[in-house]
């Protein structure tokens, strides 16, 4: 808005003066550079939040009347209306509503913008807000949009959809009965119907085709009987309808076909084959096809169920190819080049042969009474059947039979002598092969190894060796077992040790003593049984200890003491190990430790040692010493009296000097008493302090220290009580800094004081730098002129009793030096910028009145925060500032000792405009499928190193594009083809903009993507026209209106087509087995977009059907009859026509010759009916069959008598 100064009552003069208004406008309190006459702001120069006040005075020409003072702040101006989309644009059931911005509002202020969507039906809000599913046909939905800008709303956008309808699905389609014959009627079902999602009731059409050919009559679900014949084509197409919208048709075609032939009569032979036969499958009455077709035998050999992998024209089995009992069957159909008959079947089983002998087999060849014998084949019996065979198997012991298990295949209980025999007959079921034998005798069993153990372990020199037998040697064969004792020392065989037990003494520490035991039956040795062990060191004996001193304190050393050494038997040397415990817990010392230091263990705690002797290996028995130390008496502690040399008036007090020390670690406690010239006197404060003290009395302190359970040896301490010199006073000099010249006096602040009441007189020394100073005796001040600058005085007053001399009272002061005096200084420039830096000005210099040299010392801040710049800095640097930083600079003359008094100057860092960046418009030739992204190809710089905001502006043709400032990018299909877009960029820090940076590019003409075409008929024939249909159009996203340019082509050689039908290839000219393709090119106003093509290929066309007539027209017997063809047939294509001759009596087909136009005189016989037909053929099709009407052989008349 332009703000205005309103004068709300008009000034006066008392002069009667015309008057007119001066105004003088600021925002924030920076006052605006227009002339003083503008009682007017124009938009934009104020921004939200800023304050804009305006002052005004009255002018009469030569005074100024008093100012007058008016303000406002801005207030945020809302967002312009959003304009919403919803997608999809054209919504059906099922789909998803979304929410979107079809065009963005725009923010004046340039505030960041959010967007709040809000999907209604009927009225009321959905949730969630910005999506819609599960929609339904009919339902409108109406979007709403809000922009906010973090204070406002903008008005609501809206727009609103409608759901469309959505035609039904295609149904699924069958025919009743396949595959379609003449004599059928043909009828179709809907095996799945039409599915409408908006729940419209659906409603179907039918039409027929045959051969590609419409059938305008036909608009049933079924054709009659008789409609179809055969080698016809049909096709059923059914379209759904909702009411509103067709759905997508569905297609159903089958062809119609010929009728099968009839079964023919077989036979197997021979009727019983076997092995070796040739088996033969015998037609014992032929097939017969009422189609006259000419027929021949398909075979098919199945042995149990399982097909040979056989031709099917093979029709004999060559001998061995089927095994004995097998069941042989052939199945045989008849073929008439179309269809199968029916299946027949013959079958015969084929005969066995017995098997021949096997080879039998005992394991183990070599046996004993612990194995199990077990029959097996060496060889398996052969049966040239090829038959599975049964085994079965006989024992025989000693000759005579035995019961063996495992189905008489295993034989145990062996005993060693014993003869075993197995017999073995192989059977194929139905026959038995002679026996095969095998035999075995049954051997001796060694004995099993014993399991020994050493009698005791370890095995040690002084005890006997013995080895026992823990688990005996067992003999399978029941035989008695002896065992063999051998002993090796070392791996050194030992002869003469063959009994069971080693004497002591035998073995030796160290030493490895390894026994063998071997098992014997009297015929064989048994396995050996071997142990080992190796000779083990003897544990010494205990030792005799006992701890000293006997009756032991804390402070005292304690020692273990070895009363009796211990003993080794293998002679090993020893060493004591020890460990001490109190009260049971182990002390961390290390075992080689024989002693304790005295302070270890306290009073009244049990010690115990423990001690073992270690030979090396092995720790003896543990011997063990105990004892309870006693209680220790404190030592004596020191006395002490304070003070040291007591006076009248003061209290004598008793203290330790040092406190008694006990080893025990006890509490102790303590007694005082005071004696005063000999005698004792009562204390105050515990016994400690006594008072009244007069100067020559003498005082003796005692204090004994105890333990609870004994006293210390008495302290003592004694004072006399001494004369008291007078206290120090307190002096000062009149001046405690004082210049050069200037005279000062010594005060008495406080006077001394005797406590024994004794006059006091007073003497005052001065001195210089150290040094006595050269003044009068008894002066009490210094005079004018002796002061020099930097001079350290001292003044001590002392007090005297006529006795002793008191402490000295004291003053000092030191001569300062004189500051030097404040310079007056200012920054430059006065309103610096990051770039300009800064420097300070001093304008008048400071003085110093003792004419010391001044140099000044700077200190510089930043928003009070020191820089990190010497004393001697007098300037900031370019590119250290940033706007809107408070600088200051602090400047302290100095003369060499002393800083004079401190002055400062201040000033506010100015703002620096940011740097332009440069962009580019992407892509460079954009179409309408692109999205335009106004890309930051160099990133503007901020002198004041702050982050520079970008700001967009998008226009298309010249003009503003609503849009938030923040868009870098606009969604691909929001730019039209043929537009002009360009992308205005600026950088700003809050305050102030660079240059404009901009890039622009017009959108470019999209071509058309591809249609889809197709080629119709799908199977053409002669006669048919050649249709290029769109499957589905090309599509443009420039929206453009497309044409459609048709081409024809057969191989790569163009056809002229029908100018005013350039979609339509005629059919005269076309060949059949010949394919021709259509190219469809979509064009919009500017560009041809890609090709789309089909292609259709012509099949041949059967001949029409021929006229024929059956002569005579009366035949009688004997007469030939002939087959006439009256109206040759038409072959569409233009082929040779060539023709098959049928013949039908009494309703039968003859087997004649397909091209037997006549029937011999012989065969034609009074009373039969006789038919013909005829059936034209191209020679790759054969065309309908026409036939002639029946004809009945009449009675030839008599001829005339005589």
């Amino acid at each position: 808005d332009p703000v205005k100064a309103v004068i709300k009552r008009a000034a006066s003069d008392v002069d009667g003066d015309p008057l007119k208004y001066r105004y003088r406008f600021f925002i924030d309190g920076s006052l605006q550079p227009f002339a003083s006459t503008v009682d007017t702001l124009p938009p934009l120069t104020a921004r939200k939040r800023q304050v804009v006040s305006v002052e005004v005075q009255a002018d009469d020409g030569e005074l100024l009347g008093p100012v007058a003072t008016a303000q406002v702040t801005l207030l945020n101006t809302r967002p312009t209306v959003p304009g919403p989309a919803i997608a999809p644009a054209a919504p059906r059931f099922g789909d998803t509503l979304t929410a979107g911005l079809a065009a963005p509002s725009r923010d004046i202020d340039g505030d960041a913008l959010s967007y709040r969507f809000a999907f209604l039906k009927n009225g009321k809000r959905l949730e969630p807000p910005d999506v819609v599913r599960d929609i339904k046909k009919g339902e409108t939905y109406r979007l709403e949009a809000v922009a906010n800008d973090g204070e406002a709303d903008s008005e609501v956008g809206r727009v609103s959809v409608t759901v469309k309808n959505t035609p039904p699905t295609p149904p699924v389609l069958a025919f009743e009965k396949l595959p379609l014959r003449r004599v059928e009627p043909v009828k179709v079902r809907i095996v799945e119907p039409s599915q409408d999602v908006d729940g419209d009731k659906v409603a179907y059409a039918y039409a027929w085709a045959k051969n590609g050919e419409p059938q305008p009559g036909l608009t049933g679900p079924e054709l009659p009987a008789g409609i179809v014949r055969k080698g016809e084509r049909w096709m059923v197409i059914v379209t759904p309808s909702d009411g509103e919208e067709q759905g997508t048709p569905a297609h159903l075609e089958a062809l119609a076909v010929d009728s099968a032939p009839t079964a023919p009569e077989v036979a197997l032979s021979p009727e019983s084959p076997k092995t070796g036969d040739a088996i033969k499958a015998v037609i014992r009455r032929e097939a017969s096809d009422v189609d006259g077709d000419k027929l021949r035998y398909r075979y098919r050999f199945v042995v149990d169920g399982t097909p040979l992998a056989l031709d099917d024209s093979v029709d004999t089995l060559e001998p061995l190819s089927v095994g004995k009992n097998k069941t042989v069957v052939v199945e045989v159909r008849a073929d008439d080049g179309e269809q199968l008959g029916p299946l027949v079947k013959a079958s015969a089983a084929v005969q066995n042969t017995a098997p021949s002998a096997p080879e039998a087999l005992l394991l183990p060849r070599e046996a004993f009474c612990t194995d199990t014998l077990e029959a097996a084949l060496a060889k398996p019996a052969g049966d040239v059947d090829g038959d599975r065979l049964a085994y079965s198997f006989a024992f025989f012991k000693n000759g005579k039979k035995v019961e063996a298990r495992a189905n008489g295949r295993e034989m145990g209980g062996l005993r060693k002598g014993e003869t075993y025999e197995v017999r073995v007959v192989a059977s194929d079921g139905e026959a038995d092969s002679p026996p095969a034998r095998a035999s075995v005798t049954i051997g001796n069993s060694k004995p099993t190894a014993p399991v020994i153990a050493f009698e005791k372990l370890p095995l040690r020199r002084v005890e006997p060796v013995k080895v026992k037998i823990v688990e005996p040697s067992t003999d399978a064969d029941g035989d008695p077992i002896t065992y063999a004792y051998s002993w090796s020392r070392n791996g050194q065989p030992q002869p003469e040790q063959t009994r069971p037990e080693l004497p002591a003494g035998a073995v030796r520490k160290g030493e490895r003593w390894t026994v063998t035991v071997t098992p014997s039956d009297g015929a064989e040795q048994g396995a050996p049984a071997r142990l080992d062990a190796v000779v083990a060191d003897s544990a010494p004996t205990a030792p005799e200890v006992v701890l000293t001193p006997a009756t032991a304190k804390t402070g005292d050393e304690i020692r273990a003491v070895i009363r009796r050494e211990a003993t080794d038997v293998d002679g090993d040397k020893l060493r004591y190990r020890y460990r001490f415990l109190v009260e049971g817990t182990a002390l961390n010392f290390e075992d080689s430790v024989d002693r304790l230091p005295p302070l270890t263990v306290a009073k009244k705690r049990t010690l115990t040692v423990e001690v073992q002797a270690d030979d090396g290996e092995q720790l003896g028995p543990t011997a063990r010493a105990s004892l309870t130390l006693v209680n220790t008496p404190p030592q004596a502690p020191e006395a002490l009296l304070l003070p040291t040399r007591p006076a009248r008036g003061e209290s004598l007090e008793a203290a330790l000097a040092a406190e008694a020390k006990d080893a025990d670690g006890d509490r102790l406690s303590y007694r005082f008493a005071f004696f005063k010239d000999g005698k004792k006197v009562e204390a105050s404060a515990d016994g400690r302090q006594v008072t009244n003290l007069r100067k020559g009395e003498t005082y003796e302190l005692v204090i004994i220290a105890n333990d609870g359970e004994a006293d210390s040896a008495p302290a003592k301490a004694s004072a006399k009580i001494e004369n008291t010199p007078p206290t120090a006073p307190a002096i000062s000099f009149s001046e405690q800094a004082p210049k050069s010249g200037q005279a000062v006096e010594v005060r008495m602040e406080k006077p001394s004081v005797d406590a024994d009441g004794d006059p006091i007189s007073y003497e005052y020394v001065f001195s210089v730098d150290g040094k006595p100073a050269d003044l009068p005796a008894g002066t009490r001040s210094i005079p004018a002129g002796k002061l020099r600058k930097h001079q350290k005085w001292l003044v001590e007053g002392t007090p005297h009793d006529g006795e002793q001399a008191g402490r000295s009272g004291r003053a000092r002061l030191e001569v300062v030096n004189t500051a030097p005096t404040a310079p007056r200084i200012s920054i430059e420039p006065a309103q610096p910028t990051a770039g300009s830096g800064a420097s300070v000005k001093i304008s008048a210099p400071s003085v110093d009145h003792d004419g010391d040299a001044v140099t000044y010392r700077h200190a510089w801040y930043l928003d009070g925060v020191r820089l990190d710049l010497p004393q001697t800095a007098t300037s900031i640097t370019p590119g250290v500032l940033k706007r809107g930083e408070r600088l200051k600079v602090v400047v302290t003359a100095f003369d060499g000792e002393v800083e004079g008094e401190a002055v400062e100057a201040s000033a506010t860092v100015k703002n620096s405009a940011p740097l332009a960046p440069q962009v580019a418009l992407e892509p460079a030739s954009p179409t309408v499928k692109d999205e335009l992204v106004c890309a930051v190809k160099k990133a503007a710089s901020e002198p004041d190193r702050e982050t520079p905001v970008l700001r967009f502006t998008w226009k298309r043709d010249g003009k503003p594009v609503p849009i938030g400032l923040e868009q870098s990018r606009i969604p691909a299909g929001v730019a039209r083809h043929g537009e002009t877009w360009s992308c205005e960029v600026v950088a700003t820090d809050g305050e102030l903009s660079s240059a404009v940076a901009s890039a622009e590019a017009r959108v470019l003409n999209s071509a058309p993507l591809a249609p889809k075409a197709t080629v119709e008929p799908e199977e053409p024939r002669a006669g048919d026209d050649l249709l290029c249909r769109l499957v589905a159009p090309a599509t443009d996203v420039d929206e453009d209106t497309l044409a459609y340019q048709f081409r024809w082509l057969q191989g790569n050689k163009a056809l002229k087509a029908d100018p005013e039908s350039p979609w339509k290839l005629p059919s005269t000219g076309v060949g059949k087995q010949h394919s021709y393709r259509c190219e469809v090119t979509p064009r919009d106003p500017e560009a041809t977009g890609a090709v789309a093509s089909a292609e259709g290929r012509y099949r041949n066309s059967p001949p029409a059907q021929p006229s024929v007539k059956l002569l005579p027209d009366q035949p009688a017997p004997d007469d030939t009859l002939v087959c006439r063809i009256v109206e040759e047939a038409v072959d569409p294509d233009g082929d040779k026509v060539g023709y098959r001759y049928l013949w039908w009596k009494n309703g039968l087909q003859q087997s004649f010759a397909r091209s037997t136009a006549q029937v011999p005189a012989r065969l034609v016989k009074a009373g039969d009916i006789w038919r013909c037909g005829v059936v034209p053929s191209d020679s790759d099709a054969e065309g309908p069959t026409a036939t002639s009407a029946e004809a009945i052989i009449g009675q030839r008349p008599p001829t005339a008598g005589r």
